[in-house]
């Protein structure tokens, strides 16, 4: 059994059901690496708009960042994300990581 990096939010009964959380120091590096992508493709986006004049080569610049963060946030959430549990269960030491 793998190390899980993410683990639901919420118990099954909640409609919110699908969000999912990080409860491990690589889950919480991947959240970042996201943040850091938006905030690359913002630099990205106004550097290109205000400093050489070309917003397409912006909005393109940050769309691109925010494709790129997102679809890898998503893969490591599906390929590492714990269904069963939720966050708290693992915060109270309910749930052991492998």
């Amino acid at each position: 059994m793998s190390k899980y990096w993410f683990a639901r939010r919420f118990p099954l009964t909640e409609p919110k059901a699908t969000r999912m959380g990080a409860v491990s120091t690589e889950g919480k590096m991947v959240v970042t690496l996201f943040a850091g992508a938006l905030l690359a493709g913002a630099v990205g986006l106004f550097l290109f708009s205000f400093g050489y004049r070309e917003p397409f080569i912006g909005i393109v610049t940050f769309f691109g960042f925010a494709i790129v963060g997102t679809a890898v946030y998503l893969v490591a959430v599906a390929r590492k994300g714990d269904t069963q549990h939720t966050v708290d269960e693992y915060k109270s030491g309910r749930v052991r990581q492998p």
